[in-house]
């Protein structure tokens, strides 16, 4: 069971999911919030398994998304390719880590939370993630 997120196997998980013809102008990793604050709140460090982890692109059309898992982040469970032109609205906030963004993709109950942070033991091998966090949110628009 792998925990640790590495620049090979980011480049790898999304080189795979590439669409046809397209580059990536950026990649990173993040989180896929899932749950309330007030679950996440309630559930302290158990809700870190309702996170899951990503590694994310974009690409001169396209945001993709490669879906990591919660746990066992060794394989792609699965992927989401979103068209960039039919994107829901984006919001930044502060994240309560010093070193964590938030970004909001929608509202209500289909949005999509995900949160982005420049460093981590666990991420040591992910180059430039600062400056690619920054480079990902101008691409988004926020």
């Amino acid at each position: 069971m792998t925990m640790v997120l590495k620049q090979e196997d980011m480049d790898k998980n999304l080189d795979a999911i590439l669409p046809e013809g397209e580059t990536y102008k950026v990649k990173i990793w993040g989180l896929i919030l899932k749950g309330s604050t007030l679950e996440r709140f309630i559930l302290d460090s158990w809700a870190v398994l309702q996170n899951e982890c990503c590694y994310f692109g974009i690409t001169e059309k396209h945001l993709v998304i490669a879906l990591m898992g919660s746990m066992n982040i060794s394989k792609m469970q699965g992927k989401i390719i979103i068209p960039l032109d039919e994107l829901p609205p984006v919001k930044r906030k502060h994240g309560v880590l010093p070193n964590q963004k938030m970004l909001i993709l929608g509202e209500g109950k289909g949005k999509l939370k995900i949160s982005l942070m420049d460093r981590s033991v666990l991420t040591s091998s992910i180059k430039n993630q600062r400056e690619e966090i920054q480079t990902f949110c101008e691409l988004l628009g926020v």
